[in-house]
């Protein structure tokens, strides 16, 4: 039994080193690190955020013991497998190999790892808590994951034991209940369930959300704030109402919002298009495409006037402004400000990350670097070229920069950082080149590099990629990559991909493109050279596919010939059509030059 004093400890400590309100602290023991001694772990909710840290108890007190302390950060190789990520040690050095085809951070002593398509969990030491069986795994809390199998969802135990039924879907644990949602008699409904799996509230609301200190708000005709028993203790009569946030509620009015108290009364009359949960007392309001802040007596702290507002954290704020009004397409430029409407800094930042340790780092004219809490940059950390993400990691820094993770140390010296060439036999190597004429426009192409073909190769694939003349200034953001999909004796496939994203948008619009290349001869090959030349393929194939063309996207492995099409629902993603060899060998031209570039 933990005692009550030590909640105010915590929390106080949590608090002074985040520099935030500490909400909905849940605390429990368990040795994290395998040495035979019990570690605090604590989840909680800080700057409206799901948050895990760790306390280790030495000289008679708690200290904080959290990934800083782990010392093994996830890193990845290029291979011809595709990337390959394990975990290095703070010198820069695998101590679990790259051999996973995803990996998590490390959380209470665990991560979550994924080999192939299914997902497992491994602890510190490389051995695995929960063999690679599961569809997908979530971040544990309470010592309980959720796991997917098939179209359900399930918690599972630390050893991997499913406890409970299976649901369409399950939210983490809050307060020890997990919202679940499932299909009852062809109608979708919510409800919860406990730490051992049992449904304490049924299935019956036909909305629900996770609970806040004690409390939820879900619909069941009317919206009503409920206790842990299911008690109704407040019913709400507006066409609209969230969840419990510092004690206020979002309602809609009509088509507009504000905010109510738990009680029902208006707090802050409808009057807004959108507005956010309260964080420290502040909120987000939008009005007449403009954002500004609000206070919980409802006075407008910043009237609504930037084009865009980011909670940072640590009572600090993203104020966002439209490069040119009359094009919003070019972008925003970002400045610091505080809870009080406070410029701290001017608008000079392309992006500013959320504070971690009293840090953000900001993005401005092409690099990367950390501020303070007053936005002054800090001459003790490294700049670094390009755009991204530094996050402090105990004694090192990890750098998510133009889309590449790597680590430096605090004086700006890489430690890790992935390879560039990618040894796809002996003779042949594949070498991953940047393109970046500005700041909204980054691609990584293939080039190859093997003498007799390279040249005739090379400027196609970069045509491929989208290596082109930018012109400045763009209206939309580009990113591309590749990756090998298949290689076997004289064939080489690569899937370039791009996504295209105009500023603004919440979605883009996917590029695919596969090159399938003989690395002896430098012939690209299209989906008929496959096949003999006196067959119609186009009319065989209609037996797996509606339409294919002679450009239809494609790839091969030594069994199957894989068909790629673009979704038609609004995803716009791809997917595609698996036909064995077996089932079309006599159409097949196998004294053809593409055949028998991958057969003997």
């Amino acid at each position: 039994m933990i005692e009550k004093s030590l909640f105010y400890v915590v929390k106080s400590k949590l608090e002074k080193v985040y520099q935030y309100e500490i909400k909905d602290l849940i605390l429990y023991l368990k040795d994290i690190d395998d040495d035979g001694n019990d570690e605090l772990v604590c989840h909680y909710v800080g700057n409206g955020e799901k948050k895990t840290s760790a306390f280790k108890f030495s000289n008679e007190d708690w200290t904080l013991y959290d990934q800083s302390n782990i010392n093994k950060y996830k890193a990845y190789i290029h291979t011809v497998h595709g990337r390959k990520w394990g975990y290095i040690n703070k010198k820069g050095k695998y101590v679990i190999e790259p051999i996973f085809d995803y990996v998590d951070d490390f959380c209470s002593g665990v991560a979550i790892v994924k080999e192939g398509e299914l997902y497992g969990l491994l602890n510190e030491n490389g051995n695995y808590v929960i063999e690679t069986k599961y569809e997908y795994i979530e971040l544990f809390f309470y010592d309980r994951g959720i796991v997917t199998i098939g179209k359900k969802q399930y918690v599972i135990n630390h050893k991997g034991k499913i406890i409970s039924n299976g649901y369409l879907s399950i939210n983490p644990f809050y307060h020890g209940l997990a919202l679940v949602k499932d299909k009852i008699d062809n109608q979708l409904l919510f409800g919860y369930i406990d730490l051992d799996g049992n449904e304490v509230i049924a299935l019956q609301y036909e909305e629900a959300n996770d609970f806040i200190e004690d409390r939820a708000v879900i619909k069941k005709g009317n919206y009503q704030l409920i206790d842990r028993y299911g008690n109704t203790l407040q019913q709400y009569l507006y066409s609209y109402v969230g969840n419990i946030c510092e004690g206020h509620l979002i309602y809609q009015s009509k088509d507009k919002y504000g905010f109510i108290n738990e009680s029902g009364n208006i707090v802050v009359n409808a009057l807004y298009q959108h507005v956010e949960p309260y964080i420290d007392n502040v909120a987000i309001i939008q009005k007449d495409n403009r954002y500004g802040l609000l206070s919980q007596d409802g006075e407008e702290i910043i009237a609504p006037k930037y084009s865009q507002i980011i909670v940072l954290g640590f009572k600090r704020y993203a104020f966002g402004l439209y490069k040119d009004s009359k094009r919003p397409a070019l972008g925003i430029k970002y400045a610091i400000g505080d809870n009080k409407g406070n410029c701290l800094t001017d608008f000079i930042y392309d992006k500013i990350n959320p504070y971690h340790l009293n840090l953000s780092s900001v993005c401005s004219m092409g690099k990367t670097y950390f501020v303070d809490i007053n936005g002054k940059k800090n001459e003790d950390y490294p700049i670094v070229n390009g755009e991204g993400k530094l996050t402090l990691r105990g004694q090192i820094i990890e750098a998510i920069i133009d889309h590449v993770l790597y680590y430096l140390d605090k004086k700006g010296q890489i430690i890790n950082y992935p390879n560039y060439i990618i040894q796809v036999d002996d003779s042949l190597d594949v070498l991953i080149h940047q393109y970046k004429p500005n700041s909204s426009y980054l691609v990584y192409y293939p080039q190859i590099e093997k003498i007799s073909i390279q040249n005739k190769v090379n400027e196609k694939l970069k045509k491929m990629s989208q290596i082109k003349n930018v012109p400045i200034p763009n209206q939309f953001q580009y990113y591309g990559d590749f990756k090998i999909v298949y290689t076997k004796k004289n064939l080489l496939s690569l899937m370039i991909e791009g996504l295209k994203r105009p500023y603004g948008a919440k979605y883009g619009f996917n590029y695919r493109y596969y090159a399938h290349i003989n690395t002896k001869k430098g012939s690209f090959y299209k989906l008929k050279n496959l096949f003999k030349a006196t067959c119609d393929y186009k009319k065989i194939l209609t037996k797996w596919l509606e339409t294919t063309s002679e450009d239809s996207l494609f790839y091969v492995d030594e069994n199957n010939l894989h068909i790629v099409y673009k979704t038609k629902d609004l995803s716009n993603h791809y997917n595609h059509k698996s036909i064995p060899f077996s089932e079309i060998i006599d159409y097949i031209d196998i004294c053809g030059e593409f055949w028998l570039s991958f057969h003997e």
